[in-house]
């Protein structure tokens, strides 16, 4: 399921819960990551699709480290739910196959 299919109900449910508007700045980032998080499920989707191997959780650790200035690859949050991401779509893409 993509990530941003849905965001606007959660970030709505949310403030509401709370009784007050949630930052612009932090809506911006969520909405950010739910973007990301879908890019990496369709990235799954397409490599189980073309028949490609399921990439390893070391591999997003690795690109923790490039691209999120993770120098120790801590196996943090973003990873996790990005890799999420991409296993969701994989699986989804397998199961097309």
């Amino acid at each position: 399921m993509k990530l941003t299919e849905n965001i606007d109900a959660h970030i709505s449910a949310f403030e509401q819960e709370r009784g007050k508007i949630a930052n612009l700045k932090v809506v911006e980032l969520i909405k950010a990551m739910a973007a990301a998080g879908d890019h990496f499920e369709d990235l799954g989707e397409k490599d189980a699709r073309s028949g490609r191997g399921q990439r390893t959780k070391a591999a997003f650790v690795e690109w923790g480290r490039r691209d999120l200035n993770d120098p120790e690859g801590k196996d943090n949050s973003i990873i996790d739910l990005m890799y999420q991401c991409y296993l969701d779509g994989y699986n989804a893409g397998k199961a097309a196959v």
